[in-house]
């Protein structure tokens, strides 16, 4: 279930008032955090398949993946 879906459930059937409308979101922002989070294991496989070897192009792609991230993270 994407976090889309949930927030769609989650506001179809639970009845609202102004607190239910934040918990709601800030679980579904959660939700959303937790489906973009990249593991190493994941960093190691794009540098693989990108055929990327060199220390500069490596520390590049390393700090471009974590700047994206921290930025998606941080949007509110």
């Amino acid at each position: 279930m994407t976090p889309v879906e949930w927030l769609f459930e989650k506001l179809w059937i639970e009845p609202k008032d102004k607190w239910s409308w934040r918990n709601i979101l800030d679980e579904a922002k959660e939700l959303e955090k937790q489906q973009i989070e990249i593991t190493d294991a994941d960093i190691k496989k794009c540098l693989t398949r990108y055929n990327i070897t060199d220390f500069g192009q490596k520390s590049a792609f390393i700090a471009g993946i974590r700047w994206t991230i921290e930025k998606i993270n941080n949007k509110s």
